[in-house]
């Protein structure tokens, strides 16, 4: 890529709902409004309920999208989709954070709509994330206490809690503030 990194290919896999794949510039508004719905239910930050930081993670969705065909105008990432019949049913955002003596990524985001959870659309999701990374690598994933799915499907994965989440009172924005726990997992 544009940065000297090698690009990755994620060959699609088969799951009960359809193929994991690439993510197309219309699938961002599916991983957008779910991101925007699971703010409600404490599964993201509260910073994700404003309208600029929605327009953010568009943005940065839609870099990794345009960074396949331009690899040289953004930091490389994947922006994954399952679907079924043609439409998405999960999402998930992996930004690759390469430095010239580390190799991680970041899985950002994962969402799974609503009606097709527990049929293993996260499970297939993760499977493809885990499929970004370069051997040797590692994966990094934060995760909220109210996930307790995500938590779940992080520890069936291997994943090992880095730390646990900590909330602190912020006096700039005066009001308690989550930061999520730290999983990895090397590959």
């Amino acid at each position: 890529m544009g940065d000297g990194a090698t690009a990755i290919h994620y060959v699609p896999d088969e799951t009960a709902t359809g193929p994991v794949s690439a993510g197309k510039p219309w699938d961002i508004l599916f991983l957008v409004s779910q991101v925007a719905q699971g703010t409600q239910y404490g599964h993201f930050g509260s910073q994700c309920r404003t309208p600029s930081a929605q327009r953010a993670l568009a943005w940065r969705c839609a870099k990794v999208v345009v960074g396949r065909h331009l690899p040289w105008f953004v930091t490389p990432g994947h922006f994954l989709v399952a679907q079924r019949d043609g439409d998405a049913v999960g999402a998930a955002l992996v930004v690759c954070l390469r430095s010239p003596h580390q190799n991680h990524s970041m899985l950002e985001y994962l969402v799974v709509d609503d009606r097709f959870r527990g049929n293993g659309v996260g499970a297939a999701l993760v499977d493809a994330a885990l499929c970004t990374v370069p051997p040797g690598g590692t994966l990094l994933c934060q995760c909220a206490p109210t996930s307790r799915v995500m938590r779940r499907l992080l520890i069936r994965f291997g994943f090992k809690r880095e730390h646990e989440s900590t909330v602190f009172h912020s006096i700039s924005a005066g009001r308690p503030v989550l930061i999520p726990s730290l999983w990895f997992r090397r590959c």
